[in-house]
């Protein structure tokens, strides 16, 4: 062989031995975190209205729930981002008319929620919803207060009893999961 072939097979291996060289694999991953885009004017949960009925024993009761916006009772969430607090009106009506007429408010549930969870700033009065009729018993309904943000399930539950002669008595609901809290 000649020296230009032996110096030809040497760069050709030495090229081949390198390429074959396994690179070095980086677990670094790069990514960005979006800045949440906060409304320079406080968001609203919605106004809504649900009409419903409900059979309690023989008979068809029907309620109303109303949620307005509260234009000046402002909170901010986590990220600054304000939102306007609420009212619920409850409504419940039987057959002869009128059971039960109430407009609540956060405050309203004061004595049922963490007193720095009820501040201002903090939360709202999310909603309130029907559950279910206890057989023989009350209607019941279920109030929430908590973080306006939709993203957060950060927010407590206030059950609500209403019997057939419009008495209402609240109580502290600790698991959305109690047995009694399960519709019938």
């Amino acid at each position: 062989m000649t020296k230009k072939n032996i110096l030809f097979l040497m760069i050709l291996s030495a090229l081949v031995l390198s390429s074959c060289k396994k690179e070095k694999e980086s677990r670094t991953i790069i990514t960005t975190i979006e800045e949440p885009q906060i409304s320079k004017t406080p968001k609203t949960i919605g106004d809504t209205v649900i009409n419903n009925s409900m059979q309690w024993g023989d008979v068809v009761y029907s309620y109303r729930i109303e949620r307005q916006s509260i234009k000046d009772v402002t909170v901010k969430d986590e990220d600054g981002q304000k939102y306007y607090d609420n009212t619920v009106s409850l409504r419940v009506d039987g057959p002869n008319g009128e059971i039960f007429n109430k407009t609540f408010k956060k405050d309203s549930f004061s004595s049922y929620i963490n007193s720095d969870y009820i501040k201002p700033n903090r939360s709202v009065l999310i909603g309130i919803a029907f559950n279910r009729v206890e057989k023989g018993g009350n209607a019941i309904f279920v109030a929430t207060v908590g973080s306006p943000d939709s993203q957060s399930d950060e927010f407590m539950s206030i059950k609500i009893n209403i019997d057939k002669s419009g008495a209402m008595t609240m109580s502290k609901l600790q698991d959305m999961q109690d047995e009694e809290m399960m519709t019938e």
